[in-house]
């Protein structure tokens, strides 16, 4: 689309109208590219829906436990990681943690990101127990993925998953509510997702049925856990490299903010409104000393 288009279709999307009826063209022409991928990969692979996991639900989990990679993660691993009623989901280089996931997401693969790659698999064959926790991958139709690549990588050890871009084209309120009105629905067949692995996370914590979903790391700062000293000391060689609009250097060295911050700043709040009232279901930060605790209540009291 030329930029001259783009700028017709973000002014329209200040409309409530037009920008119901673009973010549901969005959402249907971003299912045609997933049958595309899905259709080339026929012959040798498989893609897998929330209702294909909806077995890893069991009763005697108390809550949902989502793993970012923010400062205040590896505060609040210290009272959580070995307790066994609590269901784990981790993405990105959460897994540096050490906790034992149920639910691991990762996204990026391609030759341009060679370096990342590398650091992604040692991280992963380090400390994951793949026998354990079903590890999936996302985002394949996105141009910094190269299916190919992520196949050759990832066939053996992790499941590829539908997963479904709900857009929102500005910051206001009818904007942000008509997307997580499209998050929030009961979708077996994709994983609703928009800014952040967190928020596919949360969709599909809600999808399995949990009443409690509790975010680790998520501070909307720059500030990862694993480029402190002792993880950079005793596992130099699982630390993603710098690389630009993915691992920043200026967001790791909090010159600038990451971008999906701003966004979850708008969205965290009406999805845990949303939650609530329409399904009971509390979205909490897990501490006092991560970022989205502003917006959310903690699970614990510190």
């Amino acid at each position: 689309m030329s930029t001259f288009f783009k700028k017709i279709k973000l002014e329209l999307c200040k409309l409530k109208l037009a920008n119901k009826i673009i973010t549901d063209r969005s959402i249907e022409i971003h299912k045609k590219k997933i049958d595309k991928i899905e259709k080339s990969f026929s012959k040798k692979l498989k893609f897998y829906s929330p209702i294909d996991f909806k077995h890893l639900y069991k009763k005697h989990y108390n809550s949902c436990h989502i793993w970012g990679s923010g400062y205040s993660a590896d505060f609040t691993k210290n009272f959580i990681k070995d307790r066994d009623e609590f269901f784990h989901i981790g993405f990105g280089f959460s897994c540096l943690l050490e906790i034992k996931y149920n639910f691991y997401l990762i996204e990026n693969a391609s030759d341009k990101n060679w370096k990342l790659i590398q650091s992604q698999n040692k991280a992963l064959k380090k400390f994951l127990d793949i026998n354990k926790t079903v590890l999936v991958f996302k985002n394949l139709w996105q141009k910094k993925n190269d299916p190919n690549v992520a196949y050759e990588n990832y066939k053996n050890d992790a499941f590829f998953i539908r997963d479904l871009i709900i857009p929102h084209y500005n910051m206001s309120d009818f904007a942000i509510n008509n997307t997580v009105d499209k998050l929030l629905i009961n979708d077996p067949n994709y994983f609703r997702e928009a800014c952040s692995s967190v928020v596919t996370s949360i969709i599909f914590a809600k999808f399995l049925g949990f009443k409690e979903i509790v975010l680790h790391g998520i501070d909307l700062s720059s500030n990862y856990f694993f480029d402190k000293t002792y993880y950079k000391e005793n596992h130099s060689d699982c630390i993603p490299p710098h690389i630009k609009n993915i691992y920043d250097k200026d967001w790791r060295s909090n010159k600038n903010k990451h971008p999906t911050a701003n966004c979850l700043e708008v969205l965290l709040p009406k999805l845990r409104d949303k939650l609530k009232i329409d399904y009971n279901i509390d979205l909490l930060s897990a501490s006092k000393k991560s970022g989205s605790s502003k917006y959310l209540n903690t699970f614990f009291n510190n």
